[in-house]
C-alpha cells in the first residue's frame, strides 16, 4: 500500500520536522525539542509496525491521532435538515418483482444504451435529470442505473438534496458532480476539500470558503447595490442565484428561517463590468446609488423631526428606518453567515479502492489550540485556528503528522501503552477514542457515561430536533400596553 512509504517520508521530512519543533519552542515543553533527534530511530520502528500488514494497528493509529467531532462541520447546511425537508425517493420503489414496460421509455427506447447514458449523464443537468426520472418507471430505473448517478446517491445524497433545495442543480451535470466527488483536494489551495460550494459548484476546503475573496456569497440585494446590476445581468454571464435553506449558520441559538437569494460577489462584479463597460463606471454608479440612499434617509429624518417636534412621545410617529443593504452592512469576516449558507459536507470517493473519506482533524492541533490559544500572538492565532479545523485525508494526514510536534509527541507517549496493545483510550473530555476490540466493552466516557454508539445516536437525534425546530414558527411576543 502507499502508506508503507511512511519511513522514507519521515526521512525526507526530518529537517522540516526539526524546524517545526524549533518553531514551537515558545508554545511547547522544552523537553520536546531534543526528543525528535533522540527518538528518531524508535519513531521509525513504531511507524513501520503501525503500518505493517496488521490493518488493526493502522486503524488504531488514526483513531489515536485524529477525530471527526470538529467544529468545521457545524454551522453549514445540516444533512438532517435536508433529509427532513427535501426527501428523495431513491430506493423507495425498488422491488424484485417489479417489471418495467419498454414502452414507458418513450422514444428513448430507440437509442443505444451508451448514447442514452451519455445524454443523461453529460447533457442534462441535475434538475432536468430529476424531472426525467419522474416521468415513468422505465426512465426512473434507467436513471438509477447510471454509474455516476448511483455513486453520488450511495455516498453523498445530501449534495443532491442541497443542489435541488438551493435551486442550483441546473448549473451542474451528473458527470461534473461525479468528477468533483473523485477529486480529493481543493482546487485553490491544494488542501483536502471536505465541503462542496453549491453556488460555485466545486469542491472547497474550510479555510477557502471562509476567507477566499472569490468564494464570498452575498445577498442579491447587496450585489445589486454594490455592482448596480439586476438578476438577469448575473444569469446572462452564467452566474448562479441560489436560495438559502433555513438552518443554524452562526453561534446564536436562534436559527435563520428566512430564505435569502445568494449570489457570488465576484460574479456580480463581472456582470457589472459587462453591463456598464468598465469597473470605473460601475464604481461611480455604485457611489451615486449609495449616497443617494443616505441623502434620502437624511431628508426623511429631518421631516420626521419637524413633524414630531412639539408632540408628546406617545403621539409621535415611527422614526424612519436607515437604508438597508448598503456597503456599510457588508461583513467580509469569517463570522458572516452568508459564507456558510451555500456549503455542505462532501466526501472523497477513491475510484481505485472504492473507499470513501470524509476527512479527519488532527488531535494534536486541537489539544495545542485548546491549551495555548490565550498565549498565541495575534499574527499566529488565525493560522493555529484553521489548523485546528483543517480536515485531512489519510495520506495527507501522514504528511501533516510528520510536521506536527504535538501529534508526534502523543504518538511516542501512547504507542506502547495504548496503540500497540489495543487499550481503550480517552483523549479529551469531549471525545472518546476506542482502540481495537469490541467498542461496547468498557468504552464509555467518564464525563457522560455514554458509549461511542450512544454518543453518535445522541448527536444525530439532536441534529434532527434542531431541523424540526427551525420549521416551527412561534407567535411573536407582543408587549401589552
Amino acid at each position: 500500500m502507499d502508506l508503507a512509504m511512511d519511513i522514507q517520508a519521515f526521512k525526507r521530512y526530518s529537517d522540516s520536522l526539526e524546524a517545526a519543533a524549533l518553531d514551537l519552542t515558545g508554545h511547547t515543553r522544552a523537553s520536546l525539542i531534543p526528543r525528535f533527534v533522540r527518538e528518531q530511530k524508535r519513531l521509525e520502528l513504531m511507524l513501520r509496525k503501525a503500518f505493517s500488514d496488521d490493518s488493526n494497528l493502522e486503524n488504531n493509529f488514526y483513531r489515536l491521532l485524529t477525530h471527526d467531532d470538529c467544529e468545521s462541520r457545524h454551522q453549514i447546511i445540516e444533512p438532517e435538515m435536508l433529509e427532513l425537508n427535501c426527501p428523495l425517493d431513491n430506493g423507495r420503489h425498488n422491488s424484485p418483482n417489479l417489471q418495467v414496460n419498454q414502452n414507458s421509455w418513450g422514444l428513448f427506447r430507440l437509442l443505444p444504451l451508451e448514447v442514452l447514458h451519455n445524454i443523461l449523464q453529460d447533457e442534462l443537468d441535475l434538475h432536468q435529470l430529476t424531472k426525467v426520472r419522474s416521468v415513468s418507471r422505465g426512465l426512473r430505473s434507467t436513471v438509477d442505473a447510471l454509474p455516476y448517478y448511483s455513486t453520488v446517491i450511495n455516498h453523498s445524497p445530501s449534495v443532491l438534496r442541497a443542489l435541488l433545495a438551493l435551486e442550483t442543480a441546473s448549473s451542474v451535470t451528473c458527470h461534473m458532480l461525479y468528477n468533483w466527488l473523485c477529486v480529493p483536494n481543493c482546487p485553490r489551495c491544494g488542501k483536502f476539500g471536505a465541503f462542496f460550494d453549491l453556488i460555485l459548484c466545486r469542491r472547497i476546503c474550510y479555510e477557502c470558503f471562509l476567507t477566499a475573496p472569490h468564494c464570498f456569497p452575498v445577498d442579491l440585494r447587496y450585489a445589486q447595490t454594490l455592482a448596480v446590476v439586476t438578476a438577469k445581468d448575473i444569469t446572462n454571464i452564467g452566474g448562479v442565484i441560489a436560495r438559502s435553506v433555513p438552518g443554524y449558520y452562526t453561534w446564536r441559538k436562534t436559527p435563520e428561517r428566512k430564505r435569502h437569494r445568494l449570489v457570488n460577489l465576484t460574479c456580480a462584479f463581472i456582470a457589472g463590468e459587462e453591463a456598464h463597460g468598465s469597473i470605473e463606471r460601475m464604481s461611480e454608479l455604485s457611489d451615486e446609488l449609495h449616497y443617494s440612499k443616505w441623502a434620502e434617509w437624511d431628508d426623511q429624518i429631518n421631516r420626521w423631526g419637524e413633524a414630531n417636534e412639539n408632540l408628546p412621545a406617545a403621539e409621535r410617529s415611527r422614526r424612519p428606518n436607515r437604508p438597508e443593504y448598503t456597503r456599510l452592512d457588508i461583513n467580509d469576516k469569517e463570522s458572516d453567515p452568508y459564507r456558510r449558507m451555500g456549503i455542505v459536507a462532501f466526501p472523497w470517493f477513491a475510484r481505485d479502492s472504492g473507499t470513501v473519506e470524509w476527512g479527519k482533524a488532527c488531535q494534536g492541533c486541537k489539544a495545542f489550540f485548546l491549551f495555548n490559544s490565550a498565549k498565541l500572538p495575534p499574527e499566529e492565532y488565525p493560522k493555529r485556528y484553521f489548523e485546528k479545523h483543517t480536515l485531512y485525508s489519510k495520506h495527507q494526514y501522514l504528511l501533516h503528522f510528520l510536521n506536527c510536534a504535538e501529534a508526534v509527541e502523543s504518538f511516542i507517549d501512547n504507542y506502547e501503552s495504548k496503540l500497540a496493545n489495543g487499550v481503550y483510550l480517552r483523549t479529551l473530555p469531549d471525545s472518546l477514542c476506542h482502540i481495537a476490540g469490541d467498542p461496547r466493552e468498557h468504552a464509555y466516557d467518564e464525563f457522560s457515561r455514554r458509549t461511542p454508539e450512544q454518543r453518535i445516536v445522541d448527536r444525530a437525534g439532536a441534529a434532527r430536533s434542531r431541523a424540526r425546530n427551525i420549521m416551527v414558527r412561534r407567535k411573536p411576543y407582543r408587549r401589552s400596553r
